[in-house]
């Protein structure tokens, strides 16, 4: 049976997200944008207005790479650009084209470089060699410069939330797509199981330990989109803790039910 096209090609399901104004998932779908600013981060995480012109260069390099070293250039093909092609076919369905999805392609970069500079080198001379060398450290010394001091805010702020979370305490991230901040501090399930019973979609809830539940959940929110807790009962004694560009605040289960509420 033939599927009509724009079934073929369209995400499997509309973003509630977007629709509702929300700032986009974890991960976009396949489009030119997506593709330019994916390849663009694996040179580096500035200028992404100028992702064109790094892809540029990255195929560049990669065409040249293939022509002037014909075994290098086949097992880049076969190990980068392949899997490439098809992590970008299947993003037309699932969000997932986001740079660190592509670290598996993260070393033809380099090659891809070296190959347009011996290039130039061969057939421009000095000057050619110049602009040549140039184009690559404008777009990867400022990256470069912060390898010793470049941190992940989001994931500090989870790692600050273990200061305050006691035994038996529940943690949640709003909105739900967030939800990997949590996963990878706390190895918790993507899919969770619910706490306290019910459900709500735009939170992830979950328990990081076996104590016995103490009925508090921390709910750790974006900065930028403050959470509408009209109906939810702070914990006594417990004041929001400031984390690095979000906010955990203690609340009395079941929180769900309560966010819910109309």
């Amino acid at each position: 049976m033939r599927l009509p096209r724009d079934r073929l090609w369209r995400p499997a399901r509309p973003d509630p997200s977007l629709s509702a104004g929300n700032p986009p998932p974890f991960a976009p779908y396949t489009d030119s944008t997506s593709i330019s600013v994916a390849i663009n981060g694996l040179v580096t995480i500035f200028y992404p207005h100028v992702a064109l012109v790094t892809v540029a260069l990255v195929a560049g390099g990669m065409y040249l790479l293939w022509h002037d070293q014909p075994i290098l250039g086949r097992t880049a093909v076969a190990l980068a650009v392949v899997p490439f092609l098809a992590l970008a076919i299947a993003g037309f369905r699932i969000p997932l084209l986001i740079p660190r999805a592509l670290t598996f392609a993260a070393w033809v970069v380099p090659f891809c470089l070296a190959a347009l500079v011996d290039r130039a080198r061969s057939r421009v001379g000095p000057a050619g060699v110049a602009v040549a060398v140039a184009l690559p450290v404008v777009l990867m010394l400022p990256s470069l410069m912060q390898l010793h001091t470049y941190g992940d805010n989001a994931q500090k702020s989870m790692s600050q939330t273990r200061a305050v979370l006691r035994p038996g305490d529940a943690i949640a991230v709003v909105p739900r797509y967030n939800r990997y901040l949590l996963v990878w501090e706390y190895d918790t399930p993507v899919e969770e199981p619910r706490v306290d019973g019910t459900t709500h979609e735009d939170i992830y809830l979950v328990g990081v330990d076996d104590a016995p539940r103490t009925g508090r959940v921390w709910i750790i929110t974006d900065d930028d989109r403050p959470l509408a807790a009209t109906h939810l009962t702070p914990c006594p004694g417990e004041q929001p803790i400031p984390l690095t560009q979000y906010t955990a605040t203690c609340y009395l289960g079941p929180i769900t039910a309560a966010l819910t509420k109309p």
